[in-house]
């Protein structure tokens, strides 16, 4: 994910990959605070209990293992730290480097899960192929990326997705302030990433991209404010900031009967914006590991994902847990470790990578409710803590760090904070999103 100020969205390279932290609204640059980037038919979904702790699916078809590539993760800045706290920042994390990639390897035989890995991991395998059409997921991010139409084509031509061009009308790119506009190779990434986890979740989606003229937070707003005037279902948000130079931007998270969906930082405990906003579904990471039979093990929490308590924002009366009296992050949470990341295309990070962070997480939930289609009564992620468990995988276990009550950073049978009601399997989770009470946006102290 992308930061104003400080990545917090990492769109994250794993083989040969940079791990883009998105803006801390996740944006690469920040200034009047700039984010960073960090990437029909319905049948009944219902799932025994046992099915929902062991994945049930099998990928004969795609046997890799992520154990194929040994990986070390280090620290590989590839964009530079901002002095404007308005501007969200850039980071990436470089897990092995290209020239460790034969050149005649084939993508799908790279340490990363592409659409058929993604798709068989949420319970999605059919509903994908067959659910989406027209639906509209909106991208929100930052300055131009010139190779953003020919990335998609190369990502959905490798793994059989039918083509998404400007010309038959599936994509969409605007600019809302028409010009000014510059290219950043890492906002470039986490657009490519962004968009690609879309399509592997819902191929059929139409998908639009919303780019800011910068990172700063005030042109990010303006850029989200342009998404949902164009009525998409969901609308991703890749970067993050810190909430101090950003909570009084918050407004302009909140568009009802739209999923404004947001990853919740990739720099371990800690809380960030817009993730923050209750308004906003804040998505967790989790690490996802892929057994030698093609099955997957039983999710558990990626130790770099954000989570915490807001200092900002009043507690919706939809969150009843009590060790943090305001907003707790996160609301759900999917695959965002880089260790067991995604695979993307960026041709201006060097082609194929595999990339992790909270910035593919929310794409990927983003896809998850145009899937579902059942935005329309939506005012915020409220319908995630009545479903009951139906859908959602609870049982994550591990930590992002150290906090004051252990739920907020630690992995729970029940509610926690890295991965809020769990990972979702089908998309029973999503059938029901009308919001559970009237939403007002409330700030601590008035």
């Amino acid at each position: 994910m992308r930061y104003p100020n400080q990545p917090t969205s990492r769109a994250r390279f794993v083989t040969g990959a940079l791990l883009l932290a998105g803006l801390t609204l996740s944006g690469c640059s920040q200034s009047a605070t700039s984010l960073t980037p960090g990437l029909a038919k319905t049948t009944s979904h219902q799932i025994s209990l046992a099915s929902k702790k062991v994945y049930p699916n099998s990928l004969s078809a795609f046997p890799v293992s992520l154990s194929a590539f040994p990986v070390s993760l280090s620290a590989f800045p590839v964009c530079q730290t901002q002095s404007d706290p308005t501007i969200a920042q850039c980071k990436s994390a470089l897990r092995t480097s290209l020239s460790a990639i034969p050149a005649s390897v084939d993508p799908t035989q790279l340490p990363g899960y592409v659409p058929a890995h993604l798709q068989a991991a949420y319970g999605l395998l059919n509903i994908s192929n067959t659910a989406g059409a027209g639906r509209k997921v909106a991208v929100v991010t930052a300055y131009v990326s010139s190779n953003l139409e020919s990335d998609l084509a190369t990502y959905r031509s490798e793994f059989g997705l039918p083509p998404c061009t400007v010309a038959n009308g599936c994509l969409t790119i605007v600019n809302p302030n028409g010009n000014g506009h510059v290219a950043d190779s890492g906002w470039a990434a986490e657009t490519a990433v962004d968009v690609e986890m879309v399509s592997a979740i819902c191929p059929l989606c139409n998908i639009e991209v919303v780019s800011a003229k910068s990172a700063k937070i005030s042109d990010i707003a303006s850029a989200v404010d342009a998404a949902a005037a164009d009525s998409p279902v969901a609308i991703s948000n890749s970067y993050s900031t810190t909430e101090v130079v950003a909570v009084n931007y918050a407004s302009h998270w909140v568009h009802p009967g739209i999923a404004v969906v947001a990853g919740g930082g990739d720099n371990g405990y800690g809380v960030s914006f817009p993730a923050s906003i209750p308004s906003v579904v804040a998505v967790g990471g989790v690490s996802l590991v892929q057994n030698p039979d093609g099955t997957f093990a039983a999710p558990t929490v990626w130790a770099g994902t954000g989570s915490g308590c807001s200092a900002y924002f009043k507690k919706p009366t939809w969150q009843t847990d009590t060790g943090c009296p305001n907003r707790t992050i996160n609301d759900i949470a999917a695959v965002a470790d880089p260790n067991t990341g995604v695979m993307g295309y960026a041709s201006q990070n060097g082609g194929w990578n595999v990339y992790g962070g909270t910035s593919v997480a929310a794409p990927i939930i983003a896809a998850m409710y145009a899937l579902a289609g059942t935005t329309a009564g939506m005012t915020d992620g409220s319908a995630l803590y009545t479903a009951n468990g139906n859908g959602l995988m609870n049982q994550v276990l591990g930590s992002n760090g150290t906090c004051p009550f252990a739920y907020l950073c630690n992995g729970e049978p029940t509610y926690d904070g890295p991965d809020g009601n769990g990972m979702p399997y089908g998309l029973d989770a999503f059938l029901s999103t009308a919001s559970k009470g009237t939403f007002t946006l409330s700030l601590v102290g008035t």
